[in-house]
């Protein structure tokens, strides 16, 4: 089961990211983030982010999705991640990491191993792959 996790650089982006998988059919996916929601929120994230929560406070949602991301793989295929998970997080099904921000030293050599931990013999290393999917919601490109 091939599991990924687009690392953005603002919550405003995996937002954006979200409602694309959302609208093209992709259920299997959840936004892990430290963000939390106020009213002064003009940009669409937080009714986005909200929606998403269904209810549930931040913390259990985020047990909940990481939970199954290691052990239904099926059922959470995709978590889109601002400012966590890369560090302390074990996933050994994860498999492609989508760097859409900036990152060096540390951060990015945790975020490297994150996805080239072992998962069986179905697994020999994994991907990552560091660009801008959508150059248009990037604050790097702009």
């Amino acid at each position: 089961m091939v599991e990924a996790m687009p690392c953005d650089g603002s919550i405003y982006q995996a937002c954006k990211y979200y409602e694309l998988f959302q609208k093209a059919g992709f259920k299997q996916c959840a936004i892990i983030t430290s963000y939390n929601p106020t009213t002064k929120d003009i940009k669409g994230e937080s009714t986005v982010y909200t929606k998403m929560l269904n209810g549930k406070s931040a913390a259990d949602f985020e047990k909940e999705v990481k939970d199954k991301f290691i052990n239904e793989p099926a059922q959470m295929k995709l978590l889109i991640v601002v400012d966590k998970l890369l560090t302390g997080f074990d996933a050994p099904s994860a498999t492609y990491l989508y760097l859409d921000k900036t990152m060096r030293d540390h951060s990015l050599f945790q975020a490297i191993c994150r996805v080239n931990r072992l998962d069986g013999e179905d697994k020999e290393y994994g991907y990552i792959i560091d660009y801008c999917i959508n150059k248009s919601l990037c604050q790097y490109c702009q």
